[in-house]
This record gives C-alpha cells, sequence and structure tokens, in this order.
C-alpha cells in the first residue's frame, strides 16, 4: 500500500510540474508577442552579456560607508 501512494502522490507531483510548466510556458509567450507587437523587439535577436560597467564588491561597499 505505502509504495502504491507513493507513486501515485510521484505522478500528481508530476502533473502539477507539468502544468506548472505549461502554463509559464503559455504567460511567456504571452509576453513574447506583446514584445514584438508593441515594442517591435525580438527578443532572440539579444545575446546576454555581462555589463563591462559594474562595480566591484569593494568598490560598492567603500561608497556606502561613504555615503554612511
Amino acid at each position: 500500500n505505502a509504495a502504491s501512494s507513493s507513486s501515485s502522490t510521484n505522478s500528481n507531483t508530476t502533473a502539477t510540474n507539468n502544468s506548472n510548466t505549461t502554463r509559464d510556458e503559455d504567460e511567456m509567450e504571452k509576453y513574447l508577442g506583446l514584445l514584438q507587437r508593441e515594442a517591435s523587439i525580438d527578443p532572440f535577436a539579444f545575446t546576454v552579456t555581462k555589463r563591462p560597467d559594474y562595480l566591484s564588491w569593494d568598490e560598492y561597499f567603500m561608497g556606502v560607508a561613504f555615503l554612511s
């Protein structure tokens, strides 16, 4: 009985995860369409890169200490 209840719990969890994933994908599609339609932006044309002008932790904390 414990094995059968465990497998049903796992299948319920898997079904819930799949529905959440589908819902997230549907919501993402809605916003991608909005970007393309309203702003004429193709979100897949951009590459993700690290900002070249970021502050190091030392510069950040010294700035916070100076402002305090």
